[in-house]
């Protein structure tokens, strides 16, 4: 059985991550410190499509700044994905 596709758009608000769900109607805040997002699968498992997602996000903007700061010129990247 093929997953539904599902629009979703990260955004950094300063203290997390702003996750939002066009697909669904849903937005969800997620922390990466501590580790939490207001989603319901994360109070059950304490694991979520949205934590993962942010993680990437995360770590490709701390990546451009590592980048930014060496000097070399990056293009920024687009924050919203398509999962299917």
């Amino acid at each position: 059985m093929k997953a539904k596709e599902e629009t979703l758009m990260v955004e950094n608000i300063g203290n997390g991550y702003r996750v939002t769900n066009f697909t669904k109607g849903s937005e969800y805040k997620v922390t990466l410190v501590p580790l939490n997002c207001t989603c319901p699968s994360f109070k059950f498992r304490r694991q979520c499509k949205h934590i993962d997602m942010v993680k990437r996000i995360a770590e490709k903007e701390r990546k451009e700044e590592e980048q930014r700061h060496k000097g070399i010129a990056v293009e920024r990247t687009e924050d919203l994905l398509v999962l299917d």
